[in-house]
């Protein structure tokens, strides 16, 4: 080999050029150069990483730079109700995150109430991937269970598994009561109630069914009507309109199949007929 100094020819082994001294490198040597070059690179990858992480992780974990994330995103949120409410977010006023948990690089969870504009979705779960170096794409994945990477709506028949506990509450509650009912059926005169509930409502909790077993005092006829309630979104009010579904819910079928009239003691008029949505008085899903 030659003198990377001055040229001069070395022979093989020599690791001093005998015309100017300069030591020479050996192939060891550059091997060595290499692998320190290459660790030393390696450790400011993995020291870079765990900073820009740390950021990352401080920087969302307040919840407020993600909810500019969630604008455009749209999902599917099955809530403990059984109901599969479709959303999408069009405005950061649209959403209030109330917790946030930090899984690992730029992934993180986090649980947000939504206003779907009837009402609230409340404890609902996101899943996120934050921008990182320059990228503008999210991977946002709404009532999604992060340890068990499924949906909750896939979920929702498996036995022993993690429940998402999402709730609904309207704006606007309903307040009709046994005689604004009544009225709307025609019935004016005195009358014995058997049973008053609602019996079914729409998927998007913005409709749904009354219905009432009814008899006059002195006939022995039983009868049962049924009067819808939908929400005027122009007015933001309830309003009673003619049946559609006309469906009974397991309390009802089985009142009906007893075959006997016993009149409801505690039934008053002027008391609210509240919706319930669950055990054998809860109103029915309408497809």
């Amino acid at each position: 080999m030659y003198c990377k100094n001055c040229g001069n020819y070395i022979e093989k082994g020599q690791p001093v050029c005998p015309n100017c001294g300069s030591a020479q490198a050996t192939a060891g040597k550059i091997i060595k150069r290499i692998l320190l070059g290459m660790v030393i690179c390696v450790l400011c990858v993995v020291i870079f990483g765990v900073a820009y992480f740390s950021y990352i992780e401080h920087k969302y974990s307040d919840g407020s730079n993600i909810t500019n994330f969630l604008v455009g995103s749209s999902g599917s949120v099955l809530d403990d109700n059984d109901h599969i409410n479709d959303i999408y977010i069009e405005s950061e006023q649209q959403i209030e995150i109330t917790s946030v948990f930090y899984e690992k690089f730029n992934e993180f969870s986090a649980i947000a109430d939504i206003d779907l504009g009837i009402g609230y979705l409340t404890n609902v779960q996101v899943t996120l991937k934050v921008p990182i170096l320059g990228s503008r794409q999210t991977d946002v994945k709404w009532d999604y269970c992060y340890s068990q990477k499924k949906y909750y709506a896939d979920l929702k028949d498996e036995e022993n598994t993690q429940k998402n506990y999402t709730e609904f509450e309207y704006k606007v509650e309903p307040e009709f009561t046994g005689r604004d009912i009544m009225n709307f059926i025609g019935v004016y005169d005195a009358y014995n109630v058997m049973q008053m509930g609602v019996t079914s409502i729409t998927n998007t909790y913005d409709s749904f069914e009354y219905s009432v077993l009814w008899k006059y005092p002195n006939d022995g006829q039983i009868h049962q009507n049924w009067v819808r309630a939908e929400f005027d979104y122009a007015n933001q009010q309830w309003v009673l309109k003619e049946p559609t579904a006309k469906m009974d819910n397991l309390l009802f079928s089985l009142i009906k199949k007893a075959g006997t009239f016993e009149i409801d003691t505690e039934y008053n008029q002027n008391d609210i007929v509240y919706i319930d949505l669950g055990g054998a008085g809860g109103a029915e899903i309408e497809e």
